[in-house]
């Protein structure tokens, strides 16, 4: 099983006040409903709203982010993105490509991952932590995603 952990990358993003168990996250990350590619692991939050109250430190102006819902995104302590999707990540951002976003920095991944998602530049499959995973999450996202293309990737 080593070489099969060597085979697959991931970025881990941490919280600098948390501390992770990575023995249950390397679980989650080398199990076997983590793609090869596109994976996009965490505490996934797939109905979330923007916030539009002035006077709240998370408001989101609606002409920065018109859609009712955000796409899927990753929330709380740690997420995870595999290596393909961190490199197209840093290529768009790299040049460009990608409209600002200086809004919480979870919800901008997710912007952005659904950006090139839609831009066909990346194949992105969220996948819900094992403790957290409601049974009907991949309808949550579904429910979501339909605004754009639906699938349980975007």
């Amino acid at each position: 099983k080593g070489g099969e952990r060597l085979a697959r990358q991931f970025l881990i993003k941490v919280d600098d006040d948390s501390f992770p168990c990575l023995d249950k996250i390397a679980d989650d990350l080398f199990g076997p409903d983590i793609p090869p590619s596109g994976a996009y692991w965490g505490h996934i939050i797939p109905l979330a709203q923007p916030v539009r109250d002035q006077g709240d430190r998370n408001y989101v102006p609606e002409s920065a982010y018109p859609s009712p819902y955000y796409p899927p995104y990753a929330q709380g302590m740690a997420y995870a993105l595999s290596e393909d999707l961190v490199l197209g990540l840093g290529d768009a951002l790299g040049s460009g490509s990608l409209p600002a976003f200086p809004y919480a920095e979870d919800v901008a991944v997710g912007v952005h991952l659904r950006s090139l998602a839609a831009g066909g530049l990346a194949r992105v499959v969220p996948v819900q932590r094992a403790v957290l995973m409601p049974t009907d999450f991949p309808a949550r996202c579904r429910e979501v995603l339909e605004l754009g293309a639906a699938t349980e990737e975007y």
